[in-house]
Parts: C-alpha cells; sequence; structure tokens
C-alpha cells in the first residue's frame, strides 16, 4: 500500500528531495541575475542543500564523548558568529584584514564543529568490515624489493648520466616488473564485494552491467570522435608538435627529460601517447587527435571502477555516463595535445587508491604508486595529484584507528613504486630541481601574490585570491555560457546540492576524498590561472565532480524506489533517469558540436586548413592580413601532416596591397587568402583578376570570416607578358596572351601598327636601361630614347610600346640591362603582366625617425623605395611574414608615401585613418587626418569637400624605437557611394627617384 507508514516517511524524505531540487533549480538561476546580490542566492542555494539534509535517513557514527559533543556545539556557534561578522565586514571599504580573519575563523571553526569520527558506512565502504581488518606485514617484501627492483632501478639512473638513455630505459621497465612481481602475494586479506552497502546493489547482473560500461564507453567515443577534424576548429600550435619532437628525440634512446622543453619537464611519454595515432595510421588531422579521442572516452573506465567500490553500481554507472557527457571532457578529448590524460591518470588514482584502502595487499599499494607516478608523465598539472594524495591521507592516518600502523609499510612500497616509476628521472628531478619547480608551477602569478604579501598590500592579496581562487570556482556552473565544466542546470543543480550535503558530512572518508580531490585541484590549478580560468589545469577533478551529482540523483532514485511499489518504480525510474541523461547529453552535443561547428563556419583556422587539404598541386598561397605561413601551413609541414613541398608555397604578405598581380616565380595554382582585418584589399584583386573563383566563408552572423581568390596555372600564365593591340587600315584587334617580342601574327599583310601594353616587376631598386629596337618605349609615361639606365624604385612600373611592323622577319623585343651589366637581354615572360596600368602611391622608406609637418616629401634620400598599390598594411609578429623591404616598418622608422589620388568631379569624399604610429594625411598641401594613435582610439575620418580631378597626396607615418606594441598598422580608407570602405582608388605615384 502506498499510504503505509513507512511509506509515507520515506513520500516525506522524498518531498524534501524534491523540493531541495527546486529551490537549488531557482537558486542556479538567480545566480547568474545581475540585479540580485550574492548573498541572496547563496541562501537559496544553502536552504537547498538543508531540505535535502533533511531528506536523508541517518547514518550510524561511531560514538563520543559528552565533552566532545559539547566542544564541537560551541564551534558551530563561533563559526555562526565569524560568518556573520564576515559577511558584514566584506561591504566595509578598509576592513579587508578583519573580513579576511573573520572568514578564516568561520572555517576553522566549522572544521572543528564538524569534526565527528569516520561514520560506520563510510568507514566499511572504504576499509571494509572491521573483522576483516588486519595488519599486511611488509618486512618480506621489503627485502625482496631492495634486492631486485631497487638494483635495477640503481643501475637505470646510473646509465642514464654515464652511458646511454636507451640502456636507462630498458632497466627502467625491468626494475618495474621486478618490482610488481615481487610484491605479488597468491592470498589477500580481504576481497571486496561490489558494493559496500546492500540497498545500493544493482539490480542487474554482471553481464548487464558490461554491457552498460561498454554502450557509456561508446557513447563517450562517439562524442569526441564526430568532426574531429573539424571541432575544435582552431588548431593549437602544441597539437602533434611536441609528438613530433618526442619522436625525434626519443630515436637516440631514453631522453633527457630537460631536454625538450624547459617549462614541461618530462611529459615526453605522454607526448608519444598524443602522437600514437600519426605513428600508427599515418598523417591527418583525424589521427592526430585519434588518440585524445580514444583516452577521454576510456577515462570512464577507472572512474567507473572507483565509484562502484565506494558507492555500488548504480553511482558508478551515472557517474561514468556523467563524465563521457562533460563538455569540458568531450573539448579536450578532441585535442590533440596531452592535456586529457590528466583526468584518466586522476581517475586511475583514485581507483587504485579504492582498492589499495580496501584489500590492503602490498600489489595493489604497487599500482597506486605507479598511478600516481604516471602522473608526472603527463600534463603538468598532473605532478601536484601525488601531493594531494598524500594530504588527503592525513585525516585516514588521525581518525583511523591503527591505520597509520596497519599501512605503514604499504606506503612504503607505494612510495618506492612511485620513484620507481620515475625511474632515471629521479635524479634528474634532484639535480635540476629549480627547472623542475618552474615548468611544474608554468606560471608567473605566484610571485605577484608574494610580492602583494611582503609589502602588505591587502587589497592586492585578496585581489588576487578573488581573482585565481574564488572567481575560477564559477567555471564550475555557467561561465561563460555554453562552455561550463557542468553545463545546465540538469548537472549543475545536483552538483550544488551534493558538494553541500558531502561538505556537511565531511568525515565520510569518501566525502573527504571527493572534496580534497576537487578543492585541492581548484586551489592549486586556480593559483596558476586567473579569471575565466586556464581550465586544462584543472581537468583532474573532472572524476570527483562527475561523482557528486551522480550521488544525488542515486539517493533520490532509491528514495523514489522505496515510494513506489514494484514495477511502477522501475518504469518511473527508468523514464527519469533517461530524461535527465537526455537532457545532460543533448546541452553537451548542442554546445560541442552543434554551436561548435556553427560557430566555426568562416572561422579562418579551420577554414584555411580546409583550403589546403582540399587545393590540387602545385599551389601557392597568398595571404593578406592573416599570418597563415607563420601559423597553421608551418606547424602542420611541422608536424607531418603537411609534407614538405616545393609544390606548395606560403607567402605571408607585409605590404597586402602586393597580392597582386601575382608576383614572379609563382606556380601552378594562385590562392589569394584574405582575412576579415583586410577586406578592404578585395577591390584590387577583383580589378586585377576579375575571372578568380571568389570564395566568402561567412560565419553565423553572415559575415565572411576569410576570403579565398583562386585563378587557375593557365589563368596566370595568360596575364604573363605584354597585352598587343593590332591596328590595320580596316580593323584592330588584341593578341592571344601576352609576350615580350612583337612580330607579325600569321596570315596578315604589312604595314601593321602595334601597342604593347602592361607592367614590368623591378626588383630591387636601382639603375635599369630599357630599349625596344624599333618602336617606341614609354616607361612609367616617360619616353625611353636612348640607352642611358634611369633609378627606378621597386614594384611594378607601366610599359608602353608603339611600332609599324613591315614584314614577317621583323621582330621588336622588349629588353633591358640591369646596372653594371654589359648585355643586353630580353625581358623575361615571368616579370611582365598584361595590366594596362600602374595604381600605388611612392612609399619611401627611412630607418630614423624624422619628424616633420611639412606638406612636401621628405628631401632626405630614402633608404628603400617602393611602389605600393594601396595603403592598408596589417603586419603582425615579424617573423610570420616574407621578408620586408628593409627599415619597413621597423622601430625606430619613418615611412611616407607620396603621388595623386583621382576624385569624382562635384562630389565629396570620406577617407578614414587606422594607424598604430603617429600618421598625417596631406592632400593638395592641407593636412586632412591627424592621427596621434592613442591605444585603443577609434579610427579618425574627415570629409573632403570642393576638390575635383587629379589633387596631390601625401600620407607619413614615424614609428618610435620604444613602440610597445608587437605589431603595427596603418589604413588609408575611402568610402564608397554604396557606403562601404575600400583601400583600393585611383593612385599614381610620384615620378621621385630614389
Amino acid at each position: 500500500m502506498l499510504l503505509q507508514p513507512d511509506r509515507l516517511k520515506e513520500w516525506g524524505r522524498l518531498g524534501l528531495l524534491v523540493a531541495a531540487v527546486g529551490v537549488g533549480w531557482i537558486a542556479y538561476g538567480n545566480a547568474w541575475a545581475e540585479p540580485l546580490p550574492w548573498w541572496w542566492w547563496l541562501i537559496e542555494l544553502v536552504a537547498a542543500c538543508v531540505l535535502f539534509h533533511l531528506g536523508q535517513a541517518k547514518t550510524a557514527v561511531a560514538d563520543e564523548s559528552t565533552l566532545r559533543r559539547l566542544l564541537r556545539q560551541l564551534a558551530g556557534g563561533l563559526m555562526v558568529v565569524a560568518l556573520t561578522a564576515a559577511i558584514t565586514l566584506e561591504a566595509q571599504p578598509g576592513s579587508e584584514i578583519a573580513a579576511i580573519l573573520a572568514t578564516l575563523t568561520a572555517i576553522a571553526a566549522f572544521a572543528a564543529w564538524r569534526w565527528l569520527p569516520f561514520s560506520v558506512e563510510g568507514l566499511d565502504a572504504v576499509m571494509g568490515e572491521p573483522r576483516s581488518r588486519r595488519s599486511v606485514d611488509g618486512g618480506r617484501a621489503s627485502t625482496v624489493l631492495v634486492g631486485s627492483s631497487l638494483l635495477s632501478g640503481g643501475g637505470a639512473v646510473v646509465c642514464n648520466f654515464y652511458t646511454h638513455y636507451l640502456a636507462a630505459f630498458v632497466l627502467w621497465l625491468a626494475s618495474l616488473g621486478l618490482f610488481a612481481v615481487a610484491m605479488w602475494r597468491r592470498s589477500a586479506p580481504m576481497e571486496a564485494s561490489d558494493s559496500p552497502d546492500p540497498k545500493s546493489q544493482a539490480v542487474f547482473g554482471f553481464p548487464v552491467l558490461l554491457s552498460a560500461v561498454l554502450v557509456i564507453v561508446g557513447v563517450a567515443l562517439a562524442f569526441r570522435l564526430v568532426h574531429i577534424a573539424d571541432i575544435p576548429v582552431s588548431i593549437n600550435i602544441d597539437e602533434g608538435s611536441h609528438g613530433r619532437t618526442s619522436e625525434i628525440f626519443w630515436s637516440k634512446g631514453f631522453p633527457d627529460v630537460f631536454g625538450y622543453t624547459p617549462w614541461n619537464a618530462f611529459p615526453n611519454l605522454s607526448f608519444l601517447v598524443g602522437y600514437l595515432g600519426i605513428q600508427l595510421l599515418g598523417t591527418s588531422w583525424e589521427n592526430l587527435r585519434i588518440s585524445s579521442a580514444i583516452i577521454g572516452a576510456l577515462g570512464t573506465l577507472p572512474l567507473f571502477f572507483w565509484t562502484r567500490r565506494w558507492w555500488g553500481a548504480n553511482v558508478a554507472l551515472m557517474a561514468a555516463a556523467l563524465l563521457a557527457f562533460n563538455r569540458e571532457d568531450i573539448y579536450w578529448s578532441r585535442l590533440g595535445i596531452n592535456n586529457i590524460q590528466t583526468v584518466a591518470i586522476a581517475g586511475l588514482m583514485l581507483a587504485t587508491l579504492g582498492r589499495a584502502l580496501r584489500t590492503r595487499r602490498p600489489l595493489d599499494w604497487v599500482w597506486l604508486g605507479y598511478a600516481s607516478g604516471l602522473a608526472f608523465h603527463t600534463y603538468h598539472a598532473g605532478k601536484l595529484y601525488p601531493v594531494l594524495l598524500a594530504f588527503i591521507l592525513v585525516p585516514f592516518a588521525i581518525g583511523v584507528r591503527g591505520f597509520a600502523r596497519e599501512n605503514r609499510w604499504n606506503a612504503v612500497v607505494a612510495l618506492v613504486a612511485f620513484l620507481l616509476l620515475l625511474g632515471p628521472l629521479t635524479l634528474s628531478t634532484y639535480l635540476e630541481w629549480p627547472r623542475f619547480y618552474g615548468s611544474t608551477a608554468n606560471r608567473s602569478d605566484l610571485p605577484a601574490l608574494f610580492a602583494a604579501f611582503q609589502h602588505h598590500d591587502v587589497i592586492g592579496v585578496r585581489n588576487f585570491i578573488s581573482d585565481h581562487v574564488v572567481l575560477c570556482l564559477r567555471c564550475l556552473f555557467n561561465i561563460p555560457p555554453k562552455q561550463a565544466i557542468l553545463i545546465g542546470p540538469e548537472s549543475g543543480v545536483l552538483f550544488a546540492i551534493g558538494i553541500g550535503w558531502i561538505l556537511w558530512r565531511w568525515r565520510d572518508p569518501r566525502n573527504w576524498v571527493v572534496i580534497g580531490w576537487i578543492a585541492g585541484i581548484l586551489v592549486v590549478g586556480g593559483m596558476m590561472t586567473s579569471d575565466p580560468p586556464w581550465k586544462a589545469r584543472m581537468l583532474g577533478f573532472l572524476p570527483a565532480v562527475c561523482v557528486v551529482p551522480a550521488i544525488v540523483a542515486d539517493r533520490i532514485r532509491a528514495t523514489l524506489l522505496r515510494c513506489l511499489p514494484g514495477r511502477l518504480g522501475v518504469v518511473v525510474v527508468s523514464g527519469l533517469l533517461a530524461t535527465w541523461f537526455g537532457a545532460i547529453a543533448y546541452r553537451s552535443w548542442d554546445a560541442e558540436l552543434v554551436y561548435a561547428l556553427e560557430a566555426a563556419r568562416g572561422d579562418y583556422t579551420g577554414t584555411v586548413s580546409r583550403l589546403i587539404k582540399r587545393t590540387p598541386l602545385p599551389a601557392t598561397f597568398y595571404a593578406a592580413g592573416s599570418g597563415v605561413s607563420g601559423t597553421l601551413p608551418d606547424h602542420a609541414e611541422t608536424i607531418g601532416l603537411l609534407k614538405r613541398s616545393p609544390e606548395r608555397t606560403f607567402v605571408d604578405l607585409v605590404d597586402d596591397g602586393m597580392i597582386v598581380p601575382v608576383r614572379p616565380g609563382h606556380r601552378g595554382l594562385a590562392v589569394f587568402v584574405v582575412g576579415a582585418n583586410q577586406k578592404e584589399i578585395l577591390p584590387i584583386i577583383d580589378h586585377y583578376y576579375p575571372s578568380a573563383f571568389h570564395e566568402p566563408n561567412p560565419n553565423v552572423h553572415g559575415e565572411s570570416e576569410v576570403d579565398f581568390f583562386t585563378l587557375s596555372a593557365g589563368d596566370v600564365a595568360a596575364h604573363r607578358g605584354l597585352q598587343v593591340t593590332y591596328r590595320s587600315p580596316t580593323r584592330s584587334w588584341n593578341g592571344s596572351g601576352g609576350t615580350e617580342v612583337l612580330t607579325l601574327p600569321p596570315g596578315v599583310e604589312s604595314p601593321l601598327q602595334v601597342m604593347a601594353r602592361g607592367v614590368v616587376w623591378i626588383t630591387p631598386p636601382g639603375q635599369y636601361a630599357f630599349r625596344a629596337t624599333g618602336g617606341t618605349l614609354h616607361i612609367d609615361g616617360r619616353v625611353v630614347t636612348d640607352a642611358s639606365s634611369i633609378a627606378l624604385v621597386a614594384g611594378w612600373h607601366g610599359v608602353e610600346i608603339e611600332a609599324t611592323l613591315t614584314d614577317m622577319a621583323q621582330s621588336i623585343a622588349f629588353q633591358w640591362r640591369k646596372a653594371e651589366a654589359d648585355a643586353w637581354e630580353t625581358v623575361p615572360h615571368d616579370l611582365l603582366d598584361t595590366h594596362p596600368e600602374v595604381h600605388g602611391l611612392l612609399g619611401r622608406y627611412f630607418a630614423k625617425e624624422i619628424k616633420s609637418t611639412n606638406p612636401a616629401p621628405i628631401a632626405t634620400a630614402a633608404d628603400y623605395a617602393q611602389i605600393e598599390p594601396l595603403l592598408s598594411f596589417f603586419w603582425g609578429t615579424p617573423e610570420a611574414y616574407e621578408a620586408p623591404p628593409p627599415v619597413f616598418a621597423t622601430r625606430g622608422s619613418t615611412l611616407e608615401w607620396s603621388g595623386t589620388v583621382d576624385f569624382p568631379e562635384g562630389t565629396s569624399q570620406t577617407v578614414q585613418l587606422d594607424n598604430t604610429t603617429p600618421a598625417q594625411v596631406f592632400v593638395d598641401g592641407v593636412l586632412v587626418l591627424n592621427g596621434i594613435a592613442a591605444t585603443g582610439a577609434p579610427p579618425l575620418e574627415a570629409t573632403i569637400a570642393g576638390k575635383s580631378k587629379t589633387m596631390r597626396i601625401l600620407v607619413r607615418t614615424t614609428r618610435p624605437a620604444d613602440d610597445p606594441l608587437n605589431y603595427w598598422r596603418l589604413r588609408l580608407l575611402w568610402r564608397t557611394p554604396g557606403g562601404a570602405w575600400t583601400a583600393f582608388v585611383p593612385y599614381t605615384p610620384s615620378q621621385i627617384s630614389r
């Protein structure tokens, strides 16, 4: 009957549990409501935890004396007073020290208040029943240990420093095996059962349990493999590069632990594990990340074994499923780096700890030592886990009578196993301790905290703790949206309620391990990362984090089954669990796959990587405003995803306007890659190559993040040479393709007038002589009447040849003679382009700061000169780009561009200046824009009215020697009739020689 007295009591408990979840849901929502004070939702959250606590059955606790109980109650009263004082003083300026002391007092008083003896239920779960506890003599085991394992381990250390690393590696592996064999015992004091609590036993047998675990692992793997090459779309610079370097490093034997990176000492094994997909399956983005995906999915297994031993199969299955659906675990499982390995190692350490505490066999303590040692071979944050585990075990030695005495030899065994797993690295760590400490910390934040403390800067210390620890706690829930570790209220609410309940019962040994593991990683990880936190440093707490909501859900499940009879309860519970996990899975799938894939649409890194993979070779990629050759392609080639080939070339442009015409020396397809920050140069590409295939890549907002223009090799070849126009007495026509030698076409009667027009590429600047024997030659609009040399700056220069051809044997070649050369040569076909006009301004670059307000060009001879088609420069880190012209935008330089610009007659023009260094724009001798270049200042705009036809223009900028920015930018943009901004307008360079 549903209304029996015992069942009514269970219904009351169920009502309290449901009320706790409801209040927690409200608190969860109010926590992110801007107008509400923090104490409002905190009170609601505490109320939810109290309701959940009241809904629990009493837990048996060991007896305590009356005096001890009285002292605990006094500590509880002190905690309330101290907490009230802390909240009151928090809002009062100048009371920082008092608020901190009150907070620390409240924490200490709470610990004293709740310093109960370990609960009987918890002790039985962790240690087994009292009658099965007995000491294990480790004397014989330690003797065998010294005689076998340490001998080979010591030999490994000696070989590591005096012979060859490979010999050390072999001896190291032998020592691990010998040590495990030495600790083997055929009989154990006690074997652990599936669950310490018969009430929480799973109702299904082993085959069903095994099938459920395999389904969870399969689903976890699916969440991590779908679109693995596309999400995350950004290719992390560490993906594969460490593995590739470690592969080379290990080819000579066991490596020197500090010979690779100074900031991540000896994670070489984890790097190689992450690189295993490439080694076994070949080079591809999928194979680069597949090892991380598999490790992320398998990380559910040690979590399952740990939780099954301490809380039963139901909690274990739910915790493993929560980890499988955890969006943070999914994200880091899809990156080809070693961060995700810390989750599996953390789960393995907790699983081996649970087994070692239960069985107390030396062999199980060996596995605990090995698991702890493996943490040193993963991500640098994992090196802190063994210390954290040792700290967690201290209350066991205090709170469990005889614990230290019974496990003293086991602790020695675990410590030796831990050191033995480090093997030859142990002595290196001792000798290189400063480098090891620096690589483990991997942050410079802590010195700031110490400095604030030494200078008695209380506010600085408070702000540091708030930014590095308190605010990092928010990453557990919903900061930022769709990227939280516990996304959504489905798991976040249960975690908040559960963590409060666990804190209240922290003297349950199982709860203490969960609290110590989460809090320890949060505090230590928070000290190395500020808000918003770099969550990779805190991933190791995920196994413990996933246990908390699973415990709450299991208690609600058990209460509901006690309320509802038979099959009805099973159906209801199964439906609720399916709905709960369905909502969690949907949120994770939507946030990490659907949303991420949609947000990735148009992303520069991802779209460029896909472009590189699909573009047939040979091909040359010209990038403007992007930095592609210094990041993605170079990284991909380094790790072997893109094989280095002379048929694939990347050119990252400093002077972005020089993206067209296609440079001399080009091979294959021409791909112009224009980032979103340089869209104003798109019109110049359309102008030179209107037939190029334009492929914009819009993002979720419909804005293109990167534009591709693809030009076939045939189209590039068709633009080479000079464009020839033929004119007879009856008609005129253009020749097909370009040429540098003029001849009569077959089947055409003479005489025939011909005109060849185009541009010629000049580099470096200097003295050049040109001629076209039998024709009239113009260079940059000037007639060249003799063979004397002329001074030309770098860049494209206009060429025009007029002649009359009278017979088939006659030919007129466009020839040049470089400075200090005697022989005349036909200008190479590759240096000519059929485009009939020269666009741009004369750019002159000086290797010093020249402060001038004169509207005329600087009279001093420039160190370098080049015609720039337009003024739109976006120069990032110099090492990522092609070699720029000498002194171009270096610190301590002056840049000046001069020429003319054509304005449409009878209209006004709006011009914009976007600059990072002081710059001025003069039009017809009048200063129209004066950019001071204040950091963060918006671009300047001006309207030029009353001008018509051709006007003189001069743009000048200086880059100070102490420029604090590591990038340089200057753009002069003009508003089009449609309202857009363009950098391409009718510029004509000044006729000033260098």
